[in-house]
């Protein structure tokens, strides 16, 4: 038996004509509008609840869309307009009106809500990779029709950030009237829908149980028997609070595992961390938050259901809807606590990058100094791989070599090279930042903290370029009287000239990608170390049964300190040795003019060229040109990595802009005070 007729009013008004007279000004090839009369002429009596479930997922599409309609008032929004249009149109509509509220009654009635109170919003896999590859697929490609369960259909309806706006942006009264039109359960027939909430508040639980005793994160939670811990109690205060019995001490159980969690975070600043782990913290956190609210509803202090949190649990299932698609929403949640524990392992290295005293200035000088050294004979061998005529593989693999080689060297024998130390101190000083309070007097120490740093770079980098260029001179002189020729004729030291030139090259460009590549290896460092920790590496050396027997007890300790030390500096540094040889190589492959100049070895490549060029060739116009270019190397290399550092590290600390800003002026007030001390350090220290 086919749908009812419509009455006379409804088929004047569906009529195609009178529906683009009413709210089209006449004129019937206005889409937006038509499209409206097409939406509420599909309705019918007996459509089933995954055909209605597509006709809500037009009509909420419809609703936002950002077309602006002809009768829309000249104060009026798109989206209010639209609401209005709509409303108006129900009001002549009965039957159309019934029949919906029929389908939306058929829909509640056939579909179940446990997995809409427990999954949406709320991350439903066991491991961080597993979630994210769900939520790529899920991005991608189509939803399939909803098979009797409320959280698809949430999820088709809000699948974009633009929908969650437009929700968030409805007043009460487009809400509370939306909602009406289209008969959401209320009074008796939402009892279905506590059913679920109380199953799924049971399930919430056993889930956080689960996780809260898995074995990492009990062995960063405080020790105790298992009865003790408010993981395992959860459950039970649950089942009972939805009983109606015992719903305050249900919440004190809750609040117990915010702080179990709280106590594992805090824990991971020693014993490491990995994604997954953190991912499971964080899922843990949004499945108690999850739970409290629900308690709310179906446990509720007062004993009555408050209509308050009926409407924040919707906005944050229709939040979750969306979310639930984003694999960038999932990187942001699960990587934050990974990228202070790497910020912080940069930090420590940072630290001792920044001299306070006399004494710990001029030994950094030192060690700058060792490590001019080394780049000098840097810039040598890559002047040698790259006569050596190889295949654009071999050459970048050689170069690789030739920088890991050096900047290990200077890691192994205590040498400083100052490109490295900007996203280093950065991230010390973050860490400063994160840790004090924003008050003047916390404010000057920070400033002071500032200045030793300034004048560290700057003292590292004068160590580095003071001795990278006699040494230099002194290989190509050596190589004069050993071979009666220099290290370059005079034809390849002016194209290395003319390479560095700041303008008519890609030079500028290139040494920010450097700036790039010297953060990414202080990231890799801080990476390196964090994976060490937490797989306690140092302890398994010392520990190792053949470690022992082979080297002794005594000396397998020895190991395992010299690992923990010198593991991060390693990984960084065989980082930004892979970074400066193979890149340059890729963008051959893409005829990409790829160069990651950095600011020591260009220093050193221009020193070789003045030596074959002779004092009167450096005096030269085209040389001052170099030397400006090698000049901005070094702003670029510094200046880009020291930003990006000091960027990711204030997001992970969670330190904020205010706090930056008020930084700022502290440390321009101590400058505009006591310049000197971003110079050299004070007598006093």
């Amino acid at each position: 038996m086919g749908a009812p007729l419509p009455t006379a009013s409804e088929l004047s008004l569906l009529d195609a004509g009178n529906f683009a007279t009413r709210f089209a000004r006449g004129d019937l090839r206005e889409r937006t509008v038509m499209r409206l009369r097409g939406l509420l002429a599909r309705l019918d009596a007996d459509l089933p609840p995954a055909a209605f479930a597509e006709w809500l997922d037009d009509l909420f599409h419809w609703l936002r869309a950002r077309g602006k309609l002809p009768e829309q008032r000249p104060s009026e929004s798109t989206a209010a307009a639209r609401l209005r249009t709509l409303f108006e149109a129900a009001e002549h509509l009965p039957e159309q009106v019934a029949r919906l509220r029929a389908a939306s009654a058929r829909l509640f009635a056939t579909s179940r809500g446990v997995t809409l109170f427990t999954d949406v919003g709320v991350p439903s896999r066991q491991g961080f990779f597993a979630e994210a590859l769900d939520r790529a697929s899920r991005s991608l490609l189509p939803d399939p029709p909803p098979d009797g369960d409320l959280a698809d259909v949430l999820t088709r309806l809000f699948d974009s950030r633009r929908a969650v706006e437009w929700f968030e942006a409805l007043t009460a009264e487009e809400s509370a009237a939306l909602f009406r039109l289209l008969a959401l359960p209320e009074g008796p027939e939402v009892k279905p829908l506590l059913d679920d909430m109380t199953e799924a508040a049971v399930l919430l639980a056993a889930r956080v149980m689960s996780h809260g005793l898995g074995n990492d994160v009990r062995a960063r939670s405080e020790p105790g028997p298992l009865e003790r811990s408010p993981f395992f109690a959860l459950p039970d205060a649950v089942r009972a609070a939805v009983r109606g019995e015992r719903a305050d001490a249900c919440r004190e159980t809750i609040s117990a595992c915010r702080k179990g969690l709280k106590q594992v975070e805090d824990a991971l600043e020693r014993t490491g961390v990995s994604v997954d782990l953190v991912y499971r913290l964080d899922l843990m956190r949004r499945q108690l938050d999850r739970l409290y609210a629900l308690l709310g509803l179906v446990a509720p202090a007062d004993g009555a259901p408050a209509q308050g949190a009926a409407v924040r649990l919707l906005l944050v299932l229709v939040r979750g809807a969306y979310r639930d698609r984003s694999v960038l929403e999932l990187l942001k949640g699960s990587t934050r606590l990974l990228a202070r524990r790497v910020v912080d392992a940069a930090a420590h290295g940072g630290g001792h990058y920044v001299t306070r005293t006399p004494a710990e200035y001029h030994a950094l000088v030192d060690s700058a100094a060792g490590g001019g050294l080394i780049t000098a004979f840097t810039a040598l061998f890559k002047f040698v791989f790259g006569w050596a005529g190889l295949a654009p593989f071999w050459e970048g693999f050689f170069f690789s070599l030739n920088y890991t080689g050096s900047f290990v060297a200077m890691q192994l024998m205590g040498f400083t090279l100052a490109s490295k130390q900007p996203s280093m101190t950065a991230a010390h000083l973050a860490r400063a930042m994160g840790e004090s309070p924003a008050e003047d007097r916390e404010l000057s120490a920070l400033a002071a903290e500032v200045a030793r740093t300034v004048r560290s770079q700057l003292a590292a980098t004068l160590g580095n370029l003071a001795v990278v260029v006699p040494v230099a001179v002194l290989i190509d002189l050596t190589l004069r009287v050993a071979f009666g020729r220099g290290l370059l004729d005079s034809a390849y030291a002016d194209k290395v000239v003319a390479n560095h030139h700041p303008l008519k090259t890609v030079l500028v460009p290139g040494a920010m990608l450097t700036g790039v590549a010297l953060w990414l290896s202080s990231v890799a460092a801080g990476t390196v170390e964090n994976w060490v920790v937490y797989r306690r590496l140092p302890q398994a050396v010392a520990s190792h049964r053949g470690m022992r027997a082979l080297l002794g007890a005594e000396r397998a300790r020895e190991v395992a300190a010299w690992l923990k030390k010198h593991v991060a500096g390693i990984g960084g540094n065989v980082a930004l040795g892979l970074q400066m040889g193979l890149l340059p190589t890729f963008g051959v492959f893409f005829g990409v003019p790829l160069v990651l100049p950095h600011v020591a070895v260009s220093t050193g490549q221009l020193a070789f060229a003045g030596a074959a060029r002779g004092a009167h060739g450096v005096l030269q116009a085209d040389f001052a040109w170099a030397l400006a270019g090698v000049g901005l190397v070094g702003v670029m290399n510094f200046g880009v990595s020291f930003a990006l550092a000091l960027w990711v590290a204030l997001r992970a600390r969670e330190a904020g802009t205010l706090a930056t800003v008020r930084l700022v002026r502290a440390v321009g007030r101590l400058f505009l005070a006591r310049p000197a001390d971003f110079f050299r350090p004070p007598p006093n220290g």
